[in-house]
């Protein structure tokens, strides 16, 4: 797409997704401690994802390190914005949205959750980046869909459930 885009005139790529799988990925191969984090990490995501069938808000830990995601996603995203407004088309990977909760890049926290007062102010500057991101329309969105085996073959670190449950939404 990047080259196809670049014969129309001056193009960049830009990721916008979390990469949390990257950065989860870098730290468990750190020697001693790695593989400690990637346990730590696994129990912490779960009850992550156990908290939000209750509409309870992360813990302290977890929901200062979604924000961190978010801080370097918006920095990412302001970097796009500064390309775009330079003039270059720009392809990007991941767009952020407001339409899904908790998934496919749109807030990993929500407003609405109980939690302690810090966590809310985190989840509220949250819903406030993502709002300022999507203010941003893209021209063309291209969604691709594939079968579960498929998805599989490519996340082969993801859960086969995980990447059910998105094809399906």
């Amino acid at each position: 797409l990047l080259a196809w885009a670049s014969s129309y005139g001056p193009a960049a790529a830009a990721h916008l997704g979390k990469q949390q799988g990257n950065a989860g990925r870098w730290f468990a191969q750190l020697p001693v401690i790695g593989g400690w984090f990637e346990r730590f990490i696994g129990r912490k995501a779960a009850t992550v994802h156990s908290s939000r069938s209750k509409n309870k808000a992360p813990d302290f830990l977890p929901a200062l390190v979604m924000h961190a995601f978010t801080l370097r996603r918006v920095r990412r995203f302001r970097r796009m914005v500064a390309l775009r407004k330079q003039g270059m088309i720009i392809i990007a990977d991941r767009y952020p949205q407001l339409d899904i909760p908790s998934a496919f890049d749109g807030p990993d926290m929500s407003v609405e959750a109980q939690g302690s007062r810090f966590v809310n102010w985190l989840a509220q500057r949250e819903q406030t980046a993502f709002e300022w991101m999507t203010s941003f329309r893209p021209d063309l969105v291209i969604r691709l869909n594939v079968d579960l085996d498929t998805a599989c073959a490519r996340k082969p670190d993801h859960r086969r459930e995980a990447l059910e449950r998105k094809i399906a939404i």
